[in-house]
């Protein structure tokens, strides 16, 4: 099973005109990744999505700051935080404890 999964949610087809979208789903949490496409180009960038996705390998390790899994590049520097602010707070966390 892929960690994201990408769905087109398809808008009311009695309003003419783009207001399709698609929306990413990681488990309980989503977010939309696009707005106001049309029904077909909803439906092709899911699929596009979802092959992205599936097709790279599913490597995740987490947030060494606070926990939250983190899908690794195929290629190069693996990453070790989700975020800039949770570099910036390990960063601040070392810097205490050496005082």
């Amino acid at each position: 099973m892929p960690f994201l999964t990408a769905i087109p949610e398809l808008g009311s087809s009695r309003v003419p005109g783009k207001q399709h979208i698609v929306r990413i789903r990681n488990g309980e949490r989503s977010v939309v990744a696009t707005a106001n496409l049309s029904k077909r180009q909803a439906e092709e960038l899911a699929d596009r999505l979802n092959d992205l996705f599936t097709d790279r390998p599913q490597l995740f390790s987490p947030c060494a700051s606070c926990g939250a899994a983190l899908l690794q590049p195929p290629t190069g520097r693996p990453r070790k935080y989700c975020s800039p602010a949770c570099s910036q707070a390990a960063y601040r966390n070392r810097r205490a404890k050496m005082s």
